[in-house]
This record gives C-alpha cells, sequence and structure tokens, in this order.
C-alpha cells in the first residue's frame, strides 16, 4: 500500500492516541512520544479484525509532510520498524 507519493502505518490501540486527537487532527504515539498530523492531508481507516493482530487502523500520510516534519519522520520510522518486526 506504499508508493512514493505516501506512506501507509499499521496502528493499535497504542500507537494511536485518541484522546488527545481533535477535529482537524489525528495523534499518533510512540512511547512517551505523540505527533498530530492534519487529518486534511491523511486517511484514517479502520481494519478488519482478523486473527490476533493488534492494528486496529491503517493511515496514510503524504511523503512530503513527513519530509517536512521531523518529529513525524521520526515517529513514522519507529512506527514502521515496530510493525515490521511483528510481521
Amino acid at each position: 500500500m506504499e508508493t512514493n507519493n505516501e506512506i501507509t502505518l499499521y496502528l493499535s490501540t497504542c500507537s494511536r492516541c485518541r484522546n488527545v486527537e481533535t477535529d482537524k487532527s489525528y495523534a499518533l504515539k510512540y512511547r512517551d512520544f505523540i505527533v498530530h498530523i492534519p487529518k486534511s492531508q491523511c486517511k484514517m481507516e479502520q481494519l478488519e479484525i482478523t486473527g490476533d493482530t493488534l492494528d486496529r487502523w491503517y493511515c496514510t500520510i503524504p511523503t512530503w509532510l513527513i519530509e517536512k516534519n521531523d518529529e513525524l519522520k521520526e515517529i513514522v520510522n519507529y512506527l514502521k520498524a515496530e510493525h515490521d518486526e511483528k510481521v
């Protein structure tokens, strides 16, 4: 699901911090590190739960947004590495 123009992250209840999301932003979390991404630029969809996976959503983020924000770039790298370890 990844292209040159966007990155897809798989999120669990630990990596999506819904209690600090706003009308205009989603909140991604890795440990104690939280970053907000604009809902107008990103797409969040719920996954169909199968098996024992902890992933509940996938989020598509434009690469230009990641490149523009060092904190977002860091958290995307952490979350991708964490997901790759599980798979």
